[in-house]
């Protein structure tokens, strides 16, 4: 219709091809599929290609390979193999490429796959419902909140667990990355604070903008903190802090130390919350003479 008016819609042309396209490459991967299927468990459908994995019992042979790739071949269609680079690899190249990136490590959580509905049961439970009764179910998603500075809750604090008016709560300042011990009820008041922002922020709220009136109750934000507590224990984190590893390293101000190298060699170094350090001097790091 529009070359008849002497006029050309690229982006309506680019649409038809890009549609015309997956519509062809859909016919071929089902056909595909359904050819392979005695070979392989399809675990995923992509416009280019499947994601196969061997039938239970079986091997990811070359020959099991070989077989897959010509049952999908057919009508002049070739495929080629295409392997899943596993996490760990793709970290190791990511990291390789930008040293900076370690720290991500610690931010892939196990229970990856809970979070999302755990926060879809606490909107249910205190905004549809307006129930405060399930401490727990709230408990269990604080932990998880990622802080401002890209560290989740419970890698930020540690209890060390002892009686009600004796349990030590280690903190993470994360301008000096060093470890201090908090008084109980500084600590206890912090979590409740982090505690209203993680469960706003998992309701997709604003704190104090017509939030639920219990994430401004400090007797009910305490009670959610007691839950999550035995998520933070780690009395082995304290046999670590300070102990004969980080012998060799001299903390100073401003996130830096010096740490001793085979030879009697010294280099300055970042510190990182992994070292386990709390003791640190009242200087920054001496500057080379120039």
């Amino acid at each position: 219709m529009l070359k008849a008016k002497g006029r050309r819609d690229r982006k309506a042309e680019a649409r038809l091809m890009y549609e015309a396209n997956s519509q062809d490459e859909w016919g071929v991967m089902h056909a595909a599929e359904q050819r392979v299927v005695e070979h392989a468990d399809v675990i995923a459908q992509e416009l280019d290609g499947l994601a196969l994995l061997p039938l239970a019992g079986d091997d990811a042979t070359e020959e099991w390979k070989a077989r897959c790739i010509a049952a999908m071949a057919s009508d002049g269609e070739e495929f080629v193999e295409k392997p899943y680079r596993p996490l760990d690899q793709i970290m190791d190249e990511l990291l390789a490429d930008k040293p900076t990136l370690q720290d991500m490590r610690h931010k892939f959580d196990s229970n990856w796959q809970e979070i999302p509905r755990r926060k879809t049961e606490l909107y249910g439970m205190l905004v549809v419902d307006k129930s405060t009764r399930r401490h727990l179910d709230a408990a269990k998603v604080v932990p998880h909140f990622l802080l401002p500075t890209g560290r989740m809750v419970k890698e930020c604090y540690y209890v060390v667990p002892g009686s009600q008016a004796t349990s030590l709560i280690i903190k993470l300042d994360p301008q000096t990355q060093l470890w201090a011990k908090e008084s109980k009820d500084v600590s206890d008041q912090e979590l409740r604070n982090t505690s209203s922002d993680a469960l706003c922020s998992a309701l997709g709220l604003v704190r104090g903008r017509g939030t639920p009136e219990c994430l401004s109750d400090n007797g009910w934000l305490g009670s959610v903190v007691s839950c999550f507590k035995t998520e933070l224990y780690g009395r082995s984190f304290l046999e670590h802090l300070d102990a004969e590893p980080t012998f060799e390293l001299t903390a100073f101000l401003g996130g830096r130390g010096l740490r001793a190298k085979p030879g009697a060699c010294i280099e300055v170094v970042p510190l990182l919350p992994e070292m386990c350090v709390s003791l640190c001097t009242d200087w920054h790091v001496p500057e080379e003479p120039g």
